[in-house]
């Protein structure tokens, strides 16, 4: 993109974490980014996978991914406060 901030390429539009919940949700963001390959570094809580964006324009970018039906009513503000932390 030409840095507009809206192509969802741009590092003006680009967050500094996707929190993705729900696999198709997780697919199609994914896809609409540009971004093929996302490298797992571990686990943000139990059975909630994270990494980083392998390559591309999105390269280092944190990706969380969540079952859409998983956890418990706290799962995602455990996950959110994880992310806001300096060395997320």
């Amino acid at each position: 993109g030409g840095g507009s901030g809206n192509d969802p390429g741009s590092r003006a539009a680009r967050p500094r974490a996707l929190l993705l919940v729900g696999g198709d949700t997780a697919y199609a963001c994914l896809r609409r980014l540009g971004i093929g390959a996302v490298a797992l570094a571990g686990e943000a809580e139990p059975y909630v996978p994270w990494g980083r964006v392998a390559g591309g324009p999105w390269a280092g970018t944190v990706v969380v991914t969540k079952a859409g039906g998983f956890g418990d009513r706290h799962t995602l503000r455990r996950i959110c406060a994880r992310l806001l932390q300096p060395d997320a």
